[in-house]
């Protein structure tokens, strides 16, 4: 009994190391379809037997409950103690990876076809430069105190109604170190170091229309802002930050004012740079924006096929890059004649 176990997993241990490497080498959709029909024809279920796990994990546990009971006298009561709890580590994670293997191969692949589907290209960089490239353009890639590093980008083309732009997507990661200090049970004082982990994610691209200007949560990176238009609400949520009061103005027209009220509850911290270089960057800690659940996964791999082969949106990036839309739109007219005004 135990030996067929042993060997059906040993299948599907070889069957994700070929769809892992299918998917690395996968370059279209039809590369993703072959991928899953290759699970189809696995011809046995695409589930790890876990019965060998789970009879271990009750004899250990068993047997850890006797040894509570009657051993606690015994002179490696601590050694015994140990392996049990090696041997249950050990057994739980091994179920815990059957259990996400190839749920978590399927999330990938639901990935990889939502890029496909929307013009995405992931792009390849070497993190240190690019990061610190992108502190050099925007102040959002500035955030923390210890680790700093951009961890994905991608590449994408939006076709809009009235415009047309090429934007990057990236994924974000920084660390904020604190000292924070303690009694012990002495009462010295003892520190500690601890750090929290955030990510940002968000869009970047050119942006002719206005340049040296930013909008977002008052006092986040600014002290005092430059400008107040007359809404109240806009003011509640945005400080606008720049050197151009006139510039500001300008281009914080009633119709681009209210696009910015629309989309700031949509996307939790949202922070918007126009740099000098005429670059915008719109930024949010939001992680959702590239997700699509399927249904199905590699497990039932018809109906996850079936599924697959349906076009994935991405409601969330488009409200970001519609909007960016908006502000191109109302843009237009406005800043060929700013900036030769400024030049003046």
């Amino acid at each position: 009994m135990f030996s067929s176990i042993i060997k059906h997993n040993q299948l599907l241990d070889s069957l994700y190391k070929q769809l892992n490497a299918d998917l690395e080498t996968a370059r279209t959709s039809n590369d993703l379809y072959v991928l899953v029909e290759k699970a189809n024809a696995f011809g046995k279920p695409i589930k790890y037997n876990n019965q060998l796990v789970i009879a271990i994990i009750t004899l250990v546990l068993i047997s850890g409950i006797l040894l509570f009971i009657f051993g606690q006298n015994l002179g490696w009561f601590k050694l015994l103690l140990i392996m049990h709890i090696a041997i249950l580590a050990f057994a739980l994670s091994r179920l815990s990876k059957h259990n996400q293997t190839f749920r978590q191969l399927s999330k990938r692949i639901c990935l990889r076809k939502a890029l496909y589907d929307n013009q995405l290209v992931e792009v390849e960089f070497e993190p240190y430069q690019m990061t610190r490239d992108l502190q050099q353009r925007f102040v959002d890639f500035n955030r923390g105190n210890d680790t700093q590093e951009l961890q994905k980008l991608y590449k994408g083309t939006y076709q809009g109604v009235e415009h047309q732009f090429d934007y990057y997507y990236y994924r974000f990661h920084y660390v904020e170190r604190r000292e924070e200090s303690s009694k012990d049970s002495n009462g010295r004082t003892v520190s500690e170091t601890k750090y929290t982990h955030y990510y940002r994610y968000g869009v970047f691209l050119d942006f002719p229309y206005v340049a040296d200007l930013a909008l977002g949560k008052p006092g986040l990176f600014f002290k005092r802002g430059i400008y107040r238009p007359a809404s109240n609400q806009f003011n509640h949520l945005y400080g606008v930050y720049g050197h151009s009061e006139l510039a500001a103005a300008k281009f914080l027209k009633p119709a681009i004012v209210k696009a910015f009220e629309a989309i700031h509850p949509l996307f939790s911290d949202i922070f918007f740079q126009f740099n000098p270089q005429h670059e915008l960057c719109v930024s949010f800690s939001d992680n959702n924006t590239l997700n699509h659940t399927l249904k199905h996964s590699l497990e039932q791999p018809e109906r996850f096929i079936t599924e697959l082969k349906q076009p994935i949106t991405l409601p969330r990036l488009n409200i970001v890059l519609e909007h960016i839309e908006c502000l191109m739109k109302y843009s237009d007219n406005n800043f060929s004649v700013i900036n030769e005004e400024d030049k003046e």
